[in-house]
């Protein structure tokens, strides 16, 4: 079989040259690293311990957004024992009922 010959069937067979695909791979990881970098960036707006002139590292961004969390479960915590102390009924759904802070409760 010549390299013409098999060229063609490589085309037949998925409809795109090997220079196509790899170029769809290249704009599909392209498209893949621009979404995380949107979501880091949605992150960052989210969390008033970061700003965006901070470094930008994912660790930094991720361990900071994790603190902030936890930051704000304990705020939940302490409102509904406030609401409790004065006999305030909390509805069900303002309940923190996540998972744990201390990772006991992810699977490794």
């Amino acid at each position: 079989m010549s390299d013409d010959e098999k060229k063609k069937r490589s085309v037949k067979a998925s409809g795109l040259t090997e220079e196509q695909k790899k170029a769809h791979h290249i704009a599909s990881e392209q498209k893949r690293r621009e979404n995380i970098r949107s979501e880091f960036d949605k992150i960052v707006s989210l969390t008033p311990t970061l700003n965006e002139l901070e470094n930008r590292s994912e660790l930094n961004i991720l361990t900071k957004s994790a603190d902030f969390i936890d930051h704000l479960k304990e705020e939940n915590r302490k409102l509904v024992e406030l609401c409790r102390a004065n006999h305030i009924e909390v509805p069900q759904d303002l309940y923190y009922t996540g998972p744990a802070s201390d990772g006991s409760d992810v699977t490794k």
